[in-house]
């Protein structure tokens, strides 16, 4: 009697210790939103700095004991384009853009970097100044940041050079702000041909390193996708360092890629497929390849994706879980009643390059409707499907020009999940312009999007905020008893230009 007693007091107290251990990580999971904050007056000339304000699973805003956001940048030079991670300490880690001001070097423009703690406290430089991450007399630009899964970060940069080429370029810091590849003296050359490389897109290879997919533009105007691997001591590992793996590289343009880990230590790649000649001449497609870590094409020849008659663009990918990945894209037919509509669609490729929805022969609908459903955005669930979120902009009517967020669930078979299927949930949808949209997710297979508006005509016109709202797994809205959005950011002053982090305590 005395031992079940016992162990029934030990159940109930492993209980509670357990019930409190989910409390408490579900009340430290945290969001990290960085923008831009440009002053109104002033015009192209005032300036910008960037800002921190936090996000709960609740949608509670603020630090402890007080609401306002964090100053993560404020010098008189100009601080934009903010990119992070997080540091794995409750913290992130964010790189941009530092344009001088004034002096000897006004206009040159750098990339810096900056930690800042759980408290939204700057760390680097006792938070008086960011740490260089990239300082040449050249021009450096459009910064990409991800974790080394070591308490630092990898940051890939586009590097304009007094030849006007456009290179690759890529940095470690660790979690002190140290950069640690090539003694710190330099950056790793992740592509630095002749040719333009440009919109890299960067995904951990879970050893520190990280494989970087670009856009390739010849002098002659061909593009093609390709591919380098950086190690974690910062070893450029394919083709001896001497070249990138092509991806795609026919004489067709092949452009935009969007990458995710496949699970294995290589990449699933989607990208844009242009028919340069012949009688599909102009039509665009949505093509996909897999990588192996050591850099192999593992699929015979690019597979299709999305491949209608007319205009398929912009893809992004989420993994499905099982090695494959799900692929969405705008799609703009160009003949026929519905010619110059946008609608998104999706398509699950298996581990093998299969397409696995409506047997292959057409993709998965995710918006259909009269307006133009574009710039879609995309969250893995774990039932193997997907959430996308997007932009609608109205074509006729009193809306005619007004832009608003939705949101669909596709199931791992492709269905529709919400509302029936019949329309898209409703993210945001006031009489501001709702853009940009980025999804992150909530923990309980729903999503929260961070957003910017743009003032409607009146007394708001013009002015920018950063907002945020949660979409529940089911698709209804959980913040504001779904009346409204959280305001990140809705100052006097223009907020934009948001990138956003989940920080797990």
């Amino acid at each position: 009697m005395r031992r079940d007693w016992l162990l029934a007091v030990v159940a109930f107290a492993l209980g509670i210790a357990l019930t409190a251990g989910v409390q408490e990580r579900a009340a430290a999971r945290t969001l990290f939103v960085f923008y831009e904050q440009r002053d109104k007056a002033g015009g192209a000339d005032a300036n910008v700095d960037i800002h921190l304000q936090r996000l709960t699973e609740t949608g509670q805003t603020g630090w402890a004991g007080h609401a306002d956001p964090a100053l993560v940048a404020t010098a008189k030079d100009f601080e934009t384009a903010p990119a992070a991670c997080e540091d794995g300490a409750g913290g992130a880690i964010v790189a941009y853009e530092y344009r001088f001001a004034s002096g000897q070097d006004a206009g040159d423009k750098d990339i810096v970097a900056q930690r800042v703690d759980a408290s939204g406290k700057a760390l680097w430089n006792n938070g008086d100044s960011p740490v260089p991450v990239a300082s040449s007399k050249g021009t450096e630009r459009h910064p990409v940041v991800v974790s080394d899964g070591r308490g630092g970060a990898i940051v890939v940069y586009e590097w304009l050079g007094e030849k006007k080429d456009v290179d690759l370029m890529a940095q470690r810091l660790d979690g002190q702000g140290r950069p640690l590849w090539r003694e710190g003296k330099q950056s790793v050359a992740v592509a630095a041909s002749p040719a333009t490389e440009r919109r890299a897109v960067a995904v951990p290879d879970g050893q520190g390193g990280v494989i970087v997919v670009f856009e390739w533009e010849g002098e002659n105007g061909d593009m093609d996708v390709m591919a380098q691997h950086i190690s974690a001591s910062g070893e450029v590992l394919w083709n001896e360092g001497k070249r990138a793996t092509d991806i795609a590289a026919t004489d067709n343009p092949e452009r935009r890629p969007c990458a995710i880990s496949d699970g294995a230590g290589g990449v699933i790649v989607a990208f844009e497929f242009e028919y340069a000649a012949g009688e599909h001449k102009g039509d665009v497609d949505i093509m996909a390849q897999r990588l192996s870590g050591d850099g192999k094409l593992l699929w015979s020849g690019a597979k299709d994706v999305c491949t209608a008659k007319g205009l398929e663009r912009r893809p992004v990918a989420v993994s499905d879980g099982m090695g494959g990945a799900i692929v969405a894209c705008e799609y703009e037919p160009t003949e026929g009643e519905n010619a110059g509509d946008i609608d998104v669609m999706a398509q699950r490729l298996n581990a093998q390059g299969e397409m696995m929805w409506n047997q292959g022969d057409r993709s998965a609908t995710v918006s259909s409707g009269k307006s133009q459903e574009r710039a879609p955005r995309a969250l893995a669930t774990s039932d193997g499907g997907a959430i996308f979120v997007f932009e609608v902009e109205a074509r006729t009517g009193e809306e005619a020009g007004n832009v608003n967020v939705m949101a669909q669930r596709l199931s791992a078979t492709g269905a529709m999940m919400w509302n029936q299927g019949d329309r898209s949930a409703a993210v945001c949808t006031s009489k501001w312009q709702e853009t940009g949209p980025i999804v992150l997710p909530d923990g309980a297979d729903g999503a929260i999007v961070v957003l910017t508006m743009v003032g409607p005509k009146g007394e708001f016109e013009g002015d920018e905020d950063v907002d945020a709202t949660r979409l529940a797994a089911d698709g209804t809205l959980s913040w504001n008893e779904g009346k409204k959005p959280v305001d990140i950011a809705a100052g006097e002053a223009l907020e934009r230009n948001p990138c956003a982090v989940i920080v797990a305590n």
